[in-house]
This record gives C-alpha cells, structure tokens and sequence, in this order.
C-alpha cells in the first residue's frame, strides 16, 4: 500500500482517508515536489490555457485593459498556489478550497477585507465563467458569501489642498494634469490615453473613451484650458498624445507616470492620499454641493450605475442639513 519514490511517499485513495489533514498535505507536497519536471509543465499549462479563455471572453466583452490585467494576475495567483498545494486542478477545487486559498491570501498579504472581497468577486467571475462553459458543474464561489467591510467616508481636497498641490508642481505639464484630473473628473486611464486631437479647446471639451470603450464627452475649466495650451507650446516632439515624457524619446506617458508624480506631491506637500481617484471624487462632491443632480455627475464620471456615482460622491452635511430644513420647514 505504501511505497518510495525517490525520495516522495505516494499512498492509494483507501490510504489516504486513514491519515490527518496536515499528514495529507505533507503527502501530496512532498508527491508534487518529486513529481516529473514534464508533469508538472503539462499541468501549469493546462490551467493557463483555461485562464487564456477567460481573458479572451473578457476581452471580447469589452473589458479594459486594467480589468483584463487585475484578472490575470489574481487568478494566476490562485494557480500557483494550486501548484505548490498538491497541483489540485481549478476545475476540482471545492468551496472549502477557496475559503483556504482567501484566508490564506490575507494572511500573507495583510490585505484589507475589502481588496479580499474584490479577489473573491474576480474568482466568482472566474468559475461562473468555467460553469458556463461546462467545464465544472458548479461554482463553488456561490456557496462563499461576500466579505463584508467597513464603508470609510473618503473626502475630497480642499481648495487650499489643491493650490499646495498645483505650487508644489515642478513643470507645466504637471500643472496640467493635476487641473485636468480636477476640473473633468476623468479616470487616470482615460486621461494617458488621450490624444491632442480629442481635445476641443473652444468648446473646453474632450472625448475620452472609458470602460468597454464607451465614449463619453467630459468637460474642463478655462484655467486648465490656458494651462494646456501653456504647456503644448513648449513641446518639441510630434507624438499625438496629449502628454508625455518630458526627457525624449517623448514618447506617450503613462498611468504609472502620473500616479509616480502624485507620489512625489505627496511627499512635497504632506497631504495624503493624493491619487487619481481623489480628484475625481472630489468633482463629484463638489459639483452636488453646488445643486447639480445626482443623473447628470453620472454622466459626467460615465458610471453605468448610479450607485456607484454615490460611492465617489461625499456629499457635504451641512448642505445635506441646509436642504432639509428648506424643503422640510
């Protein structure tokens, strides 16, 4: 019933059911670890071909780039712990497998409750995909309730934030992303991703294109108007792209540039928290706080869901008070 394998213990089902849980491990630990290099390619490869297809649909439904990112690296995570853990194929994983693979996921990663929630929503995704395709019976993420999290009242910047940030900035450029970011309210993808064609000086608008392509129109100020225009006059090269590198070979600038500058303001003023998204929620609160509707920042973020413009927005109590007590009196 038992026998050596260079080194590894291989035991038949029957004997497997007669020992512990940690022995189990041990055993199918030790059977990977000497388990044939080929076996063990054969089998990452049979897994990726598998998260391939899944990208692939994900693409053809218009999924972005940064989602298509964000589910390849979580679920090429979860394969390789599969490949140390026993190489347990994904099809054959149960709900308890992925209860251990998420508390296991936290654990080493200090994660809060609300990025393991996301994974969570990334592998559900993942196997109702594998169920409709017939490659599982059944999705074992349905019976793994979501994770639930505390809600945190994210604020905007404040004027006298953002005149620190835009005095703190080196270079024109950055002057003009920091107002475009402010006064449009567009996501950090949409901003890298425009062209000096898309912009719309007189009108002062842009058209960008957002999740699964949707294109949307998006305004900004006068004082980012002239900013940009300042910062266009002192570019050398001919790249389409609205910015880029100031150091040549000038190429289009991306979202890790920006987010890397915000960095740098970060530290320049000592305000935290200066990211993209920051921007972004504050025009949205801003824009409720001054009596525009809850339908039209909508538009404006391109939400599909109204729910998740409420999300951005921190609307300001003592407004929310002021109109109570106007329609309420």
């Amino acid at each position: 019933m038992k026998n050596k394998k260079e080194g590894g213990v291989i035991l038949d089902s029957e004997a497997l059911e007669q020992v512990s849980e940690d022995q189990k491990l041990t055993i199918v630990t030790d059977n990977y670890r000497n388990m044939d290099a080929a076996k063990k390619k054969e089998f990452r490869s049979t897994q990726i071909e598998l998260l391939k297809e899944f990208l692939l649909t994900k693409k053809l439904e218009g999924c972005s780039m940064n989602t298509i990112r964000s589910y390849h690296d979580t679920i090429k995570k979860l394969i390789d712990w599969t490949s140390v853990n026993g190489m347990k194929d994904l099809r054959e994983l149960s709900a308890r497998d992925i209860r251990e693979y998420l508390y296991t996921y936290q654990e080493s990663r200090l994660i809060s409750k609300r990025t393991l929630n996301g994974v969570r929503l990334i592998l559900s995704s993942f196997y109702t995909f594998l169920t409709n395709e017939d490659y599982v019976s059944k999705n074992p993420l349905n019976q793994i309730k979501s994770i639930k999290y505390d809600e945190v009242v994210r604020n905007g910047f404040s004027d006298e934030d953002m005149e620190r940030i835009r005095n703190a900035c080196k270079n024109i450029r950055d002057v003009s992303i920091v107002d475009l970011l402010y006064s449009s309210g567009i996501r950090v993808g949409e901003c890298v991703g425009l062209n000096i064609r898309d912009i719309n000086f007189s009108e002062r608008e842009l058209i960008v294109y957002g999740k699964g392509g949707k294109e949307r129109i998006c305004y900004f100020n006068a004082r980012t108007k002239i900013e940009i225009l300042d910062y266009l006059q002192t570019r050398v090269d001919r790249d389409p792209a609205l910015f880029v590198h100031l150091k040549q070979p000038y190429e289009r600038l991306q979202k890790s540039g920006i987010e890397h500058m915000l960095k740098t303001l970060e530290k320049k003023t000592g305000i935290d928290d200066i990211h993209p998204h920051r921007f972004r929620r504050t025009l949205a609160t801003n824009l409720l706080d001054k009596g525009m509707s809850l339908e039209q920042v909508q538009c404006i973020l391109g939400h599909k869901k109204i729910e998740t413009t409420l999300i951005y927005a921190n609307v300001n109590q003592e407004m929310m008070k002021m109109n109570h007590r106007r329609f309420t009196y």
